[in-house]
């Protein structure tokens, strides 16, 4: 009996030993590989936030040597760690990913159209691309013209859109014949605007555009002035080539300086270069032209501004 009973003794013993063990065994920690991007940073609590791509968001600890202010808001990271029970990251390493490198470009096309209220303008290369540039800060947005050859370099932002760093004009070849003047293309888009406006013909509007070499807004202002005043819009070209600014032409007409009851039709809304009138992909850019001029008199004319009935671009 005795026996027996230090024999239940010992087992007691043994099973009290053994149970704290038995208790205090844990299942081994979940380990925890992941990419996500920064959302928040605690630097009080020493802990940082991050959303993976699938949306799990996670609180990480990280190891005692990291820098926590070395992180920012946005940074991408990759965390390696165990999972605590209470969804905490306990990160043995954080990794912050390197910003990839901006996507330098470099291209030569030729302006298909401009948009002075944003301040860019499209360029369409050889090879079809359509790229829409911001110029830099100092370059004169209206020294271009569509159907300028330029040659660009900048950097391609994620939209699509080249922040230039640098646009230059391609000088033109002068035994070169522009693209809309050569027989095998199709009349000017802006050139066919002009005539069904103020009733000319397109093959009239060309001819001052490739043979006597006025930009469109010049022919649109002596067609306008032409009918105000019933004169011939040749003789009106021809001083202007001769010389004389716009201004000048007006005083003479007695159209500014004086009242006067004329008014001359204005610019359709599609008499611009439309969206993708650019040169087909076979051809070189239009050469030997002035840059259009939209707007009035030159300079160098004292107080010579349009007359007030003379509205390049409006509809009386």
């Amino acid at each position: 009996m005795k026996k027996m009973i230090l024999a239940l003794h010992l087992a007691l013993i043994v099973a009290l030993l053994i149970a704290p063990g038995v208790l205090a065994q844990e299942e081994d920690p979940t380990e925890i590989d992941f990419i996500g991007t920064v959302t928040s940073i605690d630097l009080e609590e020493g802990t940082f936030i991050i959303q993976t791509e699938d949306g799990e968001v996670f609180t990480v600890v990280p190891p005692e040597d990291f820098d926590l202010t070395s992180l920012q808001v946005g940074d991408e990271v990759e965390v390696e760690g165990t999972l605590a029970e209470d969804g905490t990251v306990l990160a043995a390493s954080v990794v912050i990913e390197a910003e990839d490198d901006p996507t330098e470009v470099e291209f030569t096309g030729t302006v298909t159209s401009i948009d002075l209220n944003e301040g860019t303008f499209t360029v369409e290369t050889e090879d079809g691309e359509v790229f829409t540039v911001v110029p830099p800060e100092d370059f004169d947005l209206t020294s271009l013209q569509v159907g300028d050859e330029v040659e660009v370099e900048g950097i391609l932002a994620e939209d699509g859109t080249v922040l230039a760093i640098s646009v230059k004009k391609v000088a033109n070849d002068e035994n070169e014949i522009n693209y809309f003047c050569r027989p095998e293309t199709e009349d000017h888009p802006v050139a066919e605007g002009i005539a069904e406006t103020y009733g000319v013909e397109t093959e009239q509007v060309m001819a001052w555009f490739c043979e006597d070499g006025f930009g469109f807004g010049q022919i649109m202002l002596a067609l306008q002035s032409s009918q105000v005043s019933e004169s011939d819009p040749n003789g009106l070209l021809a001083r202007r080539s001769g010389g004389e600014g716009w201004g000048q032409i007006w005083i003479s007409m007695e159209l500014i300086g004086q009242k006067s009851d004329a008014h001359p039709p204005g610019r359709p809304e599609d008499a611009g270069p439309p969206e993708g009138a650019g040169p087909p992909e076979d051809v070189g850019p239009p050469e030997d032209v002035g840059p259009p001029e939209w707007i009035g008199p030159p300079e160098d004319t004292e107080d010579a501004g349009p007359p007030d009935n003379i509205i390049p671009g409006s509809r009386p």
